[in-house]
């Protein structure tokens, strides 16, 4: 690193403009907020909140409305200016960092903010502090209330517990998006389901293999679905069941991904198998992979396969599963989809139903795999569940499906995208793109709650969310800055 990222890095945010939002992040920052860890930040916005005299309040889950008056002659509609509270806790493996009690470092580096071997936590923080700085400016703002929500990230939990009474205004500025000169409109529903199969063992004869699929991008299961990337899990079922039959092994056990949101990226299976079959094993999976290899995008270049000996003075934890247990196990890895399903007809591009078995575990007498299904069709989303519990019950499994949350159903003709998209362009002058998302986002859900909001996402440009990668890029944080303040003023003024 050259002296001027050094000097760069030892910088303080706060400096960067606008310094009131990045003064905001900074303090943010300084505050552990995982998901469902986030009482230290409820009381850092309602201390905000008295300090400057605003009103503010909370609801049963902790959820924060701050509410700041409209300025004198200001008589526009309210706005609602809207971000989550929680973050996304990744670190490196050489990170030493508790995000039960630790802060983010933020540093400068060249063109943008990233931290110190962990996630940044851009993704909402950016959002919250523009929110805060907005509150805080005097300016000619209407009615402006900031709604904070809780746990966004493992399930839009805040967003599902809001009432219709939480907020009055019903022009709604989500400011969780990712894409400087980008306008969402309109987002996937979701639904997970999890399977529990249960597994007869006996012992065989034999010894433990272990497969091991690893190398591939992976990434967000609705964002990123549509690149084609390999699942980790799906390709571990196709070399098992390449070997099933010739070889006649049996499934140990099965793991791999982690979250409910990623496409997995590796996973593992024990395998017993009888000496005089390993080196015919050895060749179709090598065979395999190379015909597999051939089906990947260049984001998926490190995809490996191996199949190595265990150690044989370790005794698996498991028998090995019996042969009606193991083809059980094999038709569930391949008949749950992963991928795309369907493509919009309304927005071109727009991936419009899609599902990602997400993880794999494997107990002594269960297997329990979860996948996660998207749609912005909410019938789309009850069909696929129909068709996950039917493969299920086939199988012998108990399947069991949760509540989801509702999509938000793209409206391009509405007055404030309209709005919005003459306030971009005379700020910057080019014409914002204006699309929707195959991801969960939480206007879905207060869409549902709140029938008659208004409602656009934005943001600054983030890169490489929920990851150590994580960073904001400077420039596009003041634009987003100067464009939410802008449009306020505009609404306030001309109303949609």
């Amino acid at each position: 690193m050259d002296d001027a990222n050094l000097s760069e890095e030892k910088m303080t945010i706060s400096n960067l403009e606008p310094k009131r939002l990045w003064k905001h992040f900074e303090d943010i920052c300084t505050i552990p907020r995982g998901s469902g860890n986030e009482k230290g930040v409820i009381a850092h916005v309602l201390g905000f909140a008295a300090e400057h005299g605003l009103d503010a309040r909370t609801d049963s889950v902790g959820n924060v409305v701050i509410t700041k008056p409209a300025a004198p002659g200001v008589t526009g509609p309210g706005i609602v200016l809207q971000a989550h509270m929680d973050m996304v806790c990744e670190k490196n493996n050489d990170t030493v960092h508790d995000f039960e009690k630790d802060p983010i470092r933020p540093i400068i580096h060249g063109e943008v903010v990233k931290a110190t071997g962990t996630s940044l936590g851009a993704d909402n923080g950016i959002g919250m502090a523009a929110a805060m700085a907005l509150l805080e400016e005097d300016f000619a703002n209407p009615h402006l209330e900031a709604l904070f929500t809780v746990d966004e990230e493992t399930g839009l939990v805040g967003a599902a517990a809001l009432t219709a009474d939480l907020v009055k205004g019903r022009i709604l500025l989500n400011l969780d998006s990712e894409e400087d000169g980008l306008f969402y409109i309109g987002c996937a529903g979701g639904q997970d389901a999890v399977f529990r199969l249960p597994l007869d063992r006996k012992s065989i004869d034999g010894e433990t293999w272990q497969l091991k699929v690893s190398g591939l991008a992976g990434g967000h299961s609705g964002c990123d679905i549509n690149r084609n990337r390999g699942n980790a899990l799906s390709f571990a079922g196709n070399m098992i069941q390449s070997i099933l039959e010739p070889c006649g092994i049996h499934i140990v056990s099965i793991t791999g991904g982690s979250k409910r949101n990623a496409i997995p990226r590796e996973a593992s299976a024990l395998i017993a198998i009888t000496p005089d079959m390993v080196e015919r094993a050895s060749e179709i999976i090598t065979s395999l992979t190379e015909v597999i290899r051939t089906t990947l995008p260049s984001e998926d270049a490190g995809f490996n396969v191996s199949f190595s000996k265990t150690d044989p003075s370790i005794t698996p934890e498991f028998a090995p599963m019996s042969h009606h247990s193991t083809r059980k196990v094999l038709a569930l890895l391949g008949g749950i989809p992963s991928g795309v399903i369907a493509m919009s007809r309304e927005m071109e591009g727009l991936v419009e139903t899609s599902c990602n078995m997400a993880i794999a575990s494997t107990s002594g007498e269960m297997l329990e795999i979860v996948c996660s299904g998207r749609s912005s069709v909410a019938g789309s989303i009850k069909t696929l569940a129909l068709r996950l519990v039917a493969l299920g019950h086939g199988l012998g499994a108990h399947v069991k499906c949760g509540d989801g949350y509702p999509g938000w159903r793209p409206d391009p003709s509405s007055p404030l995208i309209g709005k919005a998209s003459e306030v971009f362009s005379r700020l910057y002058g080019q014409t914002p793109e204006v699309t929707a998302i195959h991801a969960g986002l939480e206007c879905g859900l207060i869409g549902e709650r709140v029938p008659d909001m208004s409602m656009i996402s934005f943001g600054p440009t983030i890169r490489n969310p929920h990851s150590p990668d994580e960073f904001v890029e400077i420039a596009s944080v003041g634009r987003f800055y100067t464009f939410i303040r802008e449009l306020v003023i505009t609404l306030g003024r001309e109303g949609i």
